[in-house]
């Protein structure tokens, strides 16, 4: 017996839509229990360049360091501490805002450990100021201590000044 063209277009066919249905759904779960765009973009994963996301018990309530900030950035997530380092970098006044741009950034400086030691690589957190702050309150080298809310996840952390 042997086959017309028409049947092996048909087989063709049939091959190729169940080839193609393995490839969509290779799982079998229903489209439901798909994952969604958010859980697949954004993963809350830790960040190496951070080091670890360490347990915190309190807030202590003396001046910590850039590391202990950065150490526990998670369980420090909405608290208020009083951080001490220095400037490494500023960005206020023209250039947080140059006039030729149309956009400008928030005004902050980067704050980094004042004690790194050789057994810990630096580590530094942006802290975001308020808009009347100037640059020379802030020179680069400075040592500064001052309040700011933390926002701390494990992937980051950034911090509000309060005062």
């Amino acid at each position: 017996m042997k086959c017309r063209p028409y049947r092996w277009t048909a087989l063709f066919f049939l091959t190729a839509v169940t080839v193609l249905a393995a490839q969509v759904a290779p799982t079998g779960e229903s489209p439901q229990h798909a994952p969604t765009q958010a859980s697949t973009v954004q993963p809350q994963v830790e960040n190496k360049a951070l080091g670890p996301d360490l347990p915190l018990r309190s807030v202590p309530p003396k001046v910590v360091s850039v590391r202990f900030v950065v150490d526990h950035r998670s369980a420090l997530n909405q608290q208020t501490v009083r951080v001490r380092g220095i400037v490494a970098a500023a960005l206020l006044g023209d250039a947080a805002c140059p006039p030729d741009r149309g956009m400008c950034m928030p005004p902050s400086i980067v704050l980094a450990e004042s004690e790194p030691s050789k057994d810990r690589p630096a580590c530094s957190v942006r802290i975001l100021l308020p808009k009347e702050s100037r640059p020379q309150d802030y020179p680069i080298g400075k040592a500064v201590e001052l309040r700011a809310t933390v926002d701390g996840q494990k992937t980051g952390v950034v911090l509000t000044k309060v005062d």
